[in-house]
């Protein structure tokens, strides 16, 4: 053999050994599709709400523009007829991405005008506008804000860019967490609260004093919880909507009662949920003050303490909490960092506590009822299937 081949050999030699070493790498971390159609199933489900009887299915695992993704066609038949989108889920099963992975050029900004002209079929010359990319709370994605107009219709959406520039995604993008995953992300510590401090099952409900359905939950719960006595505690978190003009106000109030006469707490936070539909955003506040006040609270040290806005550090904590949990709308709980969202029948809430009970009874759960109803009133980023 020439002597002066050998060193070439070797390198070669090791630039296989070292390609084969990663390729043996991307197949440990690469999750079954089988394994992957179940998850995605599953958080679809929970996000959104949508029930066991209405059928929700992922076609085949195809390959996607992104070589780190599979691509598959997500369905969901109800009584309104089929609905259906393709979504991308990462191979190693963490991410899940409601639109396909639409590749982009080097230069970014107006490759994603294109991308989304493209997408939405928009005649040619329609100005899209979008804003400079910016840190997402997703990991390997950036978030840019989208505007453009169809008629008088103005479309204003965040959509997603992976950390190279060189893929977006048309739709929000979620992580894909076990339960116990998400019980560490929560605190509950220092929260506002129903029940015993150290039950064994904890409830966390994400909450908007301006959503009518949290207002009908809040009720159900109240009449409900006392039958669990000591089983659990329900920890209240606060997640004003953006387009909610007075929800953030009330939940600043609703805190300051809880200071200043944690007594009338409960009752004070039923009622402003019953008088919703009476709340002009306009005076919310003399109605906030006027509630309390008929509760027996101290007007003028409930009025000090909302003005100065003490508690709203507290909330914006829950609020970011809730982003980082990628919340899509209000109602949402977790039960032991189980997630269930949107609207709930009376009796789908009875089958939730009564497993929550089970847990406390036998610390294991099995999540083979039906705990759903529809997808809630209430929305940060609804789902974007079409038809």
């Amino acid at each position: 053999m020439d002597t002066k081949s050998a060193p070439r050999l070797i390198i070669f030699a090791l630039l296989m050994f070292s390609s084969i070493a990663l390729l043996a790498e991307e197949q440990a971390t690469a999750t079954p599709p089988d394994t992957l159609t179940e998850k995605a199933a599953r958080l679809v489900r929970e996000k959104y709400g949508i029930p066991r009887e209405t059928r929700l299915t992922l076609g085949p695992m195809t390959a996607s523009m992104n070589p780190d993704y599979y691509q598959s066609i997500l369905t969901v038949e109800d009584t309104k007829g089929a609905r259906t989108e393709i979504v991308s889920i990462s191979r190693n099963g963490k991410y899940l991405a409601e639109s396909e992975m639409y590749p982009l050029a080097p230069d970014t900004i107006p490759e994603i005008m294109r991308a989304v002209g493209k997408a939405y079929g928009l005649p040619a010359g329609t100005p899209v506008t979008v804003e400079p990319l910016q840190p997402s709370a997703t990991a390997g994605f950036e978030l840019t804000i989208i505007s453009f107009s169809e008629g008088d219709h103005l479309h204003t959406e965040g959509y997603f860019v992976t950390n190279d520039h060189r893929f977006l995604v048309l739709g929000s993008v979620y992580t894909i967490r076990e339960p116990e995953e998400i019980r560490q992300m929560i605190k509950t510590t220092g929260e506002l609260s129903a029940g015993l401090e150290h039950a064994p099952v904890t409830i966390v409900e994400f909450t908007d004093f301006e959503c009518p359905e949290c207002a009908r939950i809040d009720r159900l719960l109240s009449e409900r919880l006392p039958k669990y006595r000591n089983l659990i505690r329900l920890v209240y978190k606060d997640f004003p909507l953006p387009y909610h003009a007075w929800a953030k106000t009330a939940a600043i109030a609703n805190r300051c009662v809880n200071q200043i006469s944690p007594s009338q707490s409960s009752s004070y936070r039923a009622v402003i949920f019953a008088h919703q539909s009476d709340i002009d955003p306009k005076d919310s506040r003399d109605a906030l003050l006027n509630y309390a006040e008929e509760l027996g609270v101290n007007r003028l040290q409930l009025a000090a303490c909302v003005d100065a806005k003490g508690p709203l550090p507290l909330i914006e904590s829950n609020i970011e909490e809730g982003r980082r949990l990628e919340i899509a709308m209000t109602p949402t709980f977790f039960i032991e960092g189980r997630m269930l969202a949107g609207k709930r029948t009376a009796e789908a809430i009875d089958v939730a506590l009564d497993i929550a009970r089970s847990m406390a009874s036998k610390g294991l759960v099995q999540w083979d009822k039906d705990v759903g109803n529809t997808c809630g009133e209430c929305s940060v980023s609804p789902a974007k299937l079409r038809k």
